[in-house]
């Protein structure tokens, strides 16, 4: 059952994050929870035969494990940007630094390089 539970939510979350992606994040948590929270009630019913009430109770706890995982997911995602930015950070600054190095020709050639480099990235 409870394999069958996490295979559910599972589902139901990666369904929930791939459509809710053009929403702003509070209203998004929210619709990927219920939206998590509908698929898993629907799928048990279907299988299950589960009454009204159980569907009640199921749908509470599912709506407050939903809403908890979404704000893991977003934990995750601020810390990959905070991640992401010190990465940059840190180019930025060894980049300085090995200029330093460089001669007038040298830094030019590189001026240029970098150019046809960030054309091509575009």
């Amino acid at each position: 059952m409870k394999k069958l539970l996490s295979i559910a939510f599972a589902a139901a979350l990666t369904v929930g994050v791939a459509s809710a992606q053009e929403f702003k994040p509070a209203e998004r948590d929210y619709f990927i929870a219920k939206n998590v929270t509908e698929s898993i009630v629907k799928s048990l019913t279907e299988k299950l035969a589960l009454t009204k009430p159980q569907q009640d109770s199921i749908a509470k706890h599912v709506l407050i494990s939903a809403k908890q995982e979404t704000d893991i997911l977003e934990a995750q995602g601020v810390a990959i940007k905070t991640k992401r930015e010190q990465q940059e950070a840190n180019l930025k600054a060894r980049t300085a630094k090995v200029k330093t190095f460089l001669t007038k020709e040298q830094l030019d050639k590189w001026a240029k390089i970098s150019k046809e480099e960030e054309e091509e990235g575009n």
